[in-house]
């Protein structure tokens, strides 16, 4: 009888035992993640213009191309509350073959709740906040400017203008397509010298008109 009642304490001894051998599991909060793939504006049905991507000059329109170093700021609404996102510094992995999209990963802030309906607000090419209940982007015009790389192939990294994106993201969404279109529009001048001698231009000037006295 002692001999079966200390095997059976010995068995019970060895369970506890085992118990108390297994690794401490660590919880750890998901971060949702929202796949985002990004197009750069089109010039055929949109006002083409300049930001701080590479520019590519065809006959009719300048296309515009995402490229290494180009910053995305990312805002995320829902009900009357704005979070700011962490800031997307692209790279070669993210862009397509013709750099005309970019694919990349947001983590969505803790502040928003993906179990309902948010808007994603997306900015490049200029500064942006969040300042009285709305997300203001810093916009200066730029006066005209020569291109710098000759008229087949331009990239003028000094001169931009903001370009933006939304997206209505539902619940259970993970990946979402963006769409940049202008906050301004950039007006393409071409000149052609007919004449034998050749022309300097150093400055010039827009004034508006009104069309019947032109």
């Amino acid at each position: 009888m002692n001999y079966k009642l200390f095997i059976f304490f010995a068995a019970v001894a060895l369970i506890v035992a085992s118990c108390t051998q297994e690794p401490l599991v660590e919880l750890q909060q998901i971060v949702p993640v929202l796949t985002v793939t990004a197009a750069a504006p089109n010039g055929n049905n949109a006002p083409s213009s300049d930001t701080r991507l590479a520019l590519t000059m065809g006959e009719t329109a300048i296309s515009t191309l995402w490229k290494e170093g180009d910053k995305i700021k990312p805002y995320f609404v829902q009900g009357t509350a704005i979070v700011e996102g962490t800031e997307i510094t692209l790279t070669d992995e993210h862009l397509s073959d013709n750099k005309k999209n970019a694919t990349f990963n947001i983590a969505v802030p803790d502040d928003i709740n993906t179990a309902n309906p948010y808007t994603l607000y997306c900015v490049h090419g200029s500064s942006s906040q969040i300042a009285r209940g709305k997300i203001l982007v810093d916009f200066s015009y730029t006066p005209f400017f020569p291109f710098s790389g000759g008229y087949g192939s331009v990239s003028p990294d000094t001169y931009y203008t903001p370009i933006t994106a939304s997206a209505e993201i539902a619940f259970g969404v993970p990946t979402t397509s963006l769409t940049f279109n202008y906050l301004g529009a950039m007006q393409i001048i071409c000149f052609k010298n007919a004449a034998g001698a050749e022309v300097a231009y150093t400055e010039m000037e827009l004034v508006q008109v009104n069309p019947a006295d032109a």
